[in-house]
């Protein structure tokens, strides 16, 4: 007969249960000091822009007054949305074409390649990716393609300029809608459920567009409207690709800052971030409907 021995869990003493609270708290100060000294600076920026103008009254009412939300204004933010929306459909469809490559060439050296090239654009400064499409959109024939686009498009008001603000802006959202995009992609290529509708005798087009984008959407959408509404605050590209001819809220809101324009500059922002609201709300309501729709039902057991 053998007696079965049973481990006590050892409790840590009072020296080592101190030390593991402490060394996450100490992790916790440099991200509690930077999300501080944010708080302070929006703090600071609300502050000026309500206090008391010439007139006595707040800064913000003066602002409007004076014409900070005029047609000037409403022009460029129509041309932000535009050109965030373009970049963020864009940067998607790119993502999902190479998504669905990647899974279907399932090459480790292809897809470790395919994910740098993705990766470069963060570890890239802004200016140098700026002026390296410049040289690009310089070449003759991207010029020519670009001109003749605009022309074909010039009745809704889209330029060459504009066209190649979307297309820089895209690339510079490829990380942020690629990755999620692939790892999407490689969990329906995981349910077989391509594999199935081509042995029911589905092309390959049609298993594409009935089968692979439904299941992709939800995903499509959440990472498209981060990628708007990060384009809609985006400075250096449209100011470097533009030119200076494709203005956007956010050079506007500079140019305020410049001129020490507190209270204009904090309307043309809470109407920036209203109106990005406005948009990315519907389509992460979306996002989840689909999400819910695409989803596995479970049988209830019996």
């Amino acid at each position: 007969m053998t007696a079965q021995i049973t481990a006590r869990p050892t409790r840590p003493d009072g020296k080592a249960a101190g030390r593991s609270r402490l060394v996450p708290g100490l992790l916790m100060v440099p991200p509690l000091l930077l999300f501080g000294a944010l708080v302070l600076a929006v703090a600071l920026f609300v502050y000026r822009a309500f206090a008391p103008g010439v007139t006595g009254e707040s800064g913000v009412v003066e602002a409007i007054g004076a014409g900070a939300l005029d047609s000037f204004y409403w022009a460029a933010m129509l041309r932000t949305v535009l050109v965030s929306l373009g970049a963020a459909i864009l940067s998607c469809l790119i993502s999902l074409l190479v998504a669905s490559a990647l899974v279907m060439v399932d090459r480790r050296a292809v897809t470790a390649a395919t994910m740098a090239l993705l990766f470069s654009p963060l570890v890239v400064s802004m200016a140098v990716r700026g002026y390296g499409w410049l040289l690009i959109l310089d070449q003759p024939p991207v010029a020519r393609s670009l001109d003749a686009a605009g022309s074909l498009l010039g009745f809704l008001g889209v330029t060459p300029g504009l066209l190649a603000t979307v297309l820089v802006l895209a690339h510079a959202m490829m990380p942020i809608t690629a990755f999620p995009l692939i790892g999407r992609m490689r969990e329906i290529h995981g349910l077989q459920v391509n594999r199935a509708a081509r042995d029911l005798g589905a092309g390959a087009a049609r298993v594409f567009l009935r089968v692979t984008v439904p299941l992709a959407a939800p995903t499509a959408l959440r990472v498209g409207g981060l990628a708007f509404g990060l384009a809609m605050g985006a400075f250096g590209i449209p100011a470097i690709i533009g030119r200076g001819r494709v203005q956007v809220v956010s050079e506007l809101v500079y140019q305020n800052l410049l001129a020490v324009d507190w209270p204009t500059a904090f309307v043309r922002l809470a109407v920036l971030l209203l109106v990005t609201a406005v948009v990315v709300t519907p389509m992460f309501a979306l996002a989840k409907r689909l999400g819910l729709r695409t989803a596995p039902r479970r049988e209830k057991a019996a």
